[in-house]
């Protein structure tokens, strides 16, 4: 028996007027090149300094070489601590999150904005539309506002506008972000059903800017899908 046409996902592609390649290389070398600039530059200044102490210390005082060596260790330490730390402030995906970029969120999609269940992300579609080398620096495919509400889930996007029916929503799962990213952010991977067959998708919340803030929206919008889904298990019994 066929299915009603409201159970099915429905995703529409379109030019992107904002978040188009340029934009996002922008973002990318604005942003991101600096820091991963200032990450790489750590080694290079320490291996630096600990050759040239070595050099000049060693052979003064030869009986206190070990010492030397110890003393430098805690430079490694400390590398690995600052490109953590670099990395929950500003390395991508979370510089994502800044205030730039969510202005062109709130360019792609000013009225859906205003959702009192609106969160501003990304989405990323499987088999992925972003290609060649963006698409291996950046792991989504557009950026725009997830909508949750009683008539199902909806992303209005500058390149792609979905809508998901709470009927159609087969699987809901917290997945991590994975070692891209430092294991440190959450995203939804969704399997949703369309005319064609199953879909999966991925979609990232934006926090502000830090690593918290992000898994705080995240938490709220799996919150809201999962409580959504259960009134609509109610309701229709």
């Amino acid at each position: 028996m066929p299915r009603d046409e409201a159970e099915f996902t429905t995703i529409t592609m379109h030019e992107p007027r904002v978040w188009t390649t340029r934009a996002r290389w922008t973002i990318m070398l604005r942003y991101i090149a600096p820091i991963l600039a200032f990450i790489l530059a750590l080694p290079v200044l320490t291996l630096v300094t600990e050759v040239t102490l070595i050099l000049t210390l060693i052979p003064v005082v030869p009986q206190y070489e070990g010492l030397i060596r110890a003393a430098i260790a805690p430079s490694y330490a400390m590398l690995i601590v600052s490109a953590f730390a670099a990395r929950s402030k500003f390395a991508y995906p979370m510089v994502k999150q800044h205030r730039r970029l969510r202005r062109h969120i709130q360019r792609i999609a000013p009225e859906a904005s205003q959702h009192p269940l609106a969160f501003p992300g990304e989405l990323t579609l499987s088999p992925r539309i972003t290609t060649g080398l963006i698409a291996k620096l950046d792991d989504g495919d557009d950026i725009g506002v997830f909508v949750v509400s009683t008539e199902g889930l909806t992303f209005h996007g500058d390149r792609v506008t979905l809508h998901a029916p709470l009927a159609a929503i087969l699987s809901v799962e917290s997945r991590s972000d994975g070692w891209k990213h430092f294991w440190a952010g959450r995203q939804l991977e969704l399997t949703l059903r369309t005319p064609d067959g199953e879909q999966r998708v991925r979609a990232r919340v934006c926090g502000n800017w830090s690593a918290a803030s992000g898994n705080a929206a995240f938490r709220a919008f799996f919150g809201a899908v999962q409580s959504h889904r259960g009134m609509a298990r109610v309701v229709h019994g």
